[in-house]
């Protein structure tokens, strides 16, 4: 998977729509996204991320990392084709809470890790922060399709 672009690849969202960078790190339950509030971003509210903004990112911080982490997980061990060539699509969010609102420019990094595995179903905790500060937390339940991601 290529760092710098490659989570883009995995997402049916299309190029305007799409709320995640990079992924920066990732292991066997856990992996950290990037994403830059750019000033052309669809769910701007003049110079703030909305909150459906940061729920997007955090939705497309999963489905977009599921790849990565079911490539490290041991769990996993022979299923991980399967679980690597399909799309994971949310089935649920839950427990959002939105501490601050991201301004233009700013970087998040948006932390995701797996603290219930039921494959092919996931649930997984979300952080996202700026810098230091966690600006919102959310649970998000992931569910993978039979559609094989391009």
């Amino acid at each position: 998977m290529d760092e710098q672009h490659g989570s883009i690849t995995y997402l049916p969202q299309r190029q305007d729509f799409v709320m995640v960078d990079r992924v920066l790190t990732h292991g066997e339950a856990d992996a950290v996204v990037q994403f830059v509030v750019r000033p052309d971003n669809l769910l701007l509210d003049g110079d703030q991320l909305t909150a459906a903004g940061i729920i997007e990112n955090m939705a497309q911080s999963c489905a977009s990392t599921m790849r990565c982490i079911s490539a490290n997980n041991e769990a996993l061990q022979g299923l991980q084709h399967d679980a690597m060539s399909r799309i994971w699509t949310i089935g649920d969010i839950k427990q959002v809470k939105i501490l601050r609102y991201p301004r233009c420019n700013e970087v998040l990094n948006t932390h995701v890790r797996i603290v219930l595995n039921m494959y092919p179903l996931m649930m997984t905790a979300v952080e996202t922060h700026v810098g230091d500060e966690i600006i919102a937390t959310a649970r998000i339940a992931l569910a993978m399709t039979a559609q094989e991601a391009n």
